[in-house]
Order: C-alpha cells, then structure tokens, then sequence
C-alpha cells in the first residue's frame, strides 16, 4: 500500500499544491488535499482528519501549511491520542520528494528525510546567478 499523504492548509493552498503536484509529477494515487474553509469549525476539521487518518493508520503522512494555525494544532491534538507523521512547512519540493520518496521508506524515515532535505529546496536566486556568472566568466578565461 502506498504511504497517503494528506496536504493540510489554511484555505485552497493545499488544493493548489495537489494541482501542482499532478502537473509536474503526474496523477498521485493516496494524495489529497484538505483545506481548512473559513468559518469551518476547527472540531470539524479534525475529524475530517481522523477519518482520512483511519483509511491508512500508521501508513501516512500529513503535511501542514504553517507551524501553529489551526491545521497545526488539529494535527497536533490527534498527536496526543495516536501516532502521527507529520511535517510542517509544505512547499512543492519538500511535496514532490514526499510522492518521489513514500514507497522507499517509512514514514518516520521519510519524515526524517523530509526535515533534512527541506533548507535544500530555498535557495537565493541572487546568488545562483552571481555563481553562474562566476562560472562563466571563469569558462571564458579558460578559452583565452
């Protein structure tokens, strides 16, 4: 069975993200997005997850838009009475090498793994620019 992932956000971002993840990674079996609605009741919302929780146990990974609103703390309310893999902080990389890395290990490891690897997705582009003119002004002295 493949790990599920749930995206969880504030809104339509996590809806946004799936239609993201889909155009770039193709249709992803066990992925869905839940958005929180304004004015939703935050009870509702964590049932909502529970009842995605139930269809994969300990086979799942949610991933959560921004470390202390609501989505946050449902997620971490169901934390206290189950086990949870959890991130938060999603962006496209760290959601793309969630559906790239899901089958090959668990989702602790992939936890783990998405937590090392998500500095690695921001980069300044100033910078790569300034590199790459480095690089090439250095390939230009090497035809000199």
């Amino acid at each position: 069975m493949n790990t599920g992932i749930l995206l969880v956000s504030h809104g339509a971002c996590c809806e946004g993200l799936l239609d993201t993840l889909s155009m770039v990674a193709g249709e992803q079996a066990d992925v869905q997005a839940l958005p929180l609605a304004e004015g939703m009741d935050p009870d509702a919302y964590r049932e909502q997850i529970e009842c995605w929780l139930d269809g994969y146990g300990e086979n799942a990974l949610i991933m959560i838009d921004v470390l202390g609103g609501t989505p946050f703390n449902q997620v971490m309310r169901l934390g206290r009475s189950r086990t949870i893999h959890a991130v938060t902080g999603m962006n496209v990389p760290m959601a793309l090498e969630a559906v790239v890395m899901r089958n090959s290990m668990a989702p602790t490891e992939l936890v783990d793994y998405l937590c090392a690897s998500a500095p690695d997705g921001i980069q300044s582009v100033e910078r790569l620019l300034a590199a790459l003119a480095t690089n090439d002004e250095d390939d230009d002295d090497e035809e000199d």
